[in-house]
């Protein structure tokens, strides 16, 4: 595979004039199921209509994908976020899931157990595709930071379920300051060693989980 992927691109208005994104739709020539070093694959910008401040960089659940999360953004009764700031919804690879008795689906990661690893204190993930799946958020999100003039700060990392670990495991790696993470019932990943600078300690985290979920306490 050349290093210079061909992709299909549209480009459009949200449906309702009244929606506050123009929406790009990005998608690889081939399926899923390649490997673009060079390339962070599908994804899906809604760019604010006016000015544009900030810009959340979003990472699905298991099984899901970024129009899952296209009509929850895109939407002028939730308002997920404000009109200011631009959303760009990640898709996963497709890859098997142990857990899921080899099952090919979108996911981050191979995730190869339920409960927790007694040595790592985490659960039994693939900490290597979690690796590559952490390089192409940092990919994506170079790839966009002239939308922000270059400036890191005004980036906000989020994810629901396995996209929560993948944002946070982002964020610990990142070496730079962005705006905020938003981590959605999800784990942190296993870490060793994390040595945050003073303006890092200071990035506001927002960490929600339901009441009465039986997976993440």
């Amino acid at each position: 595979l050349s290093n210079q992927v061909v992709r299909n691109f549209t480009s459009g208005t949200a449906p309702g004039s009244d929606h506050q994104y123009e929406v790009e739709k990005h998608t690889p020539d081939s399926s899923l199921d390649e490997k673009y070093p060079e390339d962070p694959g599908n994804h899906i910008c809604l760019w604010p209509k006016d000015e544009h401040k900030y810009t959340l960089v979003w990472l699905h659940g298991l099984g899901d994908s970024a129009a899952g999360f296209y009509d929850l953004f895109n939407s002028d009764y939730y308002k997920m976020a404000p009109k200011n700031t631009a959303v760009i919804l990640m898709n996963a690879p497709i890859r098997a899931v142990t857990l899921n008795g080899g099952m090919r689906m979108t996911s981050w990661y191979d995730i190869e157990g339920i409960g927790f690893d007694e040595e790592t204190g985490s659960k039994s993930i693939n900490l290597e595709e979690l690796e590559e799946s952490t390089q192409l958020v940092f990919r994506i999100m170079e790839q966009y930071s002239d939308k922000i003039d270059n400036d890191y700060s005004k980036y906000i990392v989020g994810g629901f379920s396995q996209g929560c670990c993948l944002a946070y495991n982002t964020f610990f790696r990142l070496d730079k300051t962005i705006k905020g993470l938003v981590a959605v019932s999800g784990h942190t990943p296993p870490v060793v060693g994390l040595d945050f600078s003073e303006e890092q300690k200071k990035i506001p985290i927002f960490a929600y989980h339901g009441a009465n979920d039986p997976t993440v306490p």
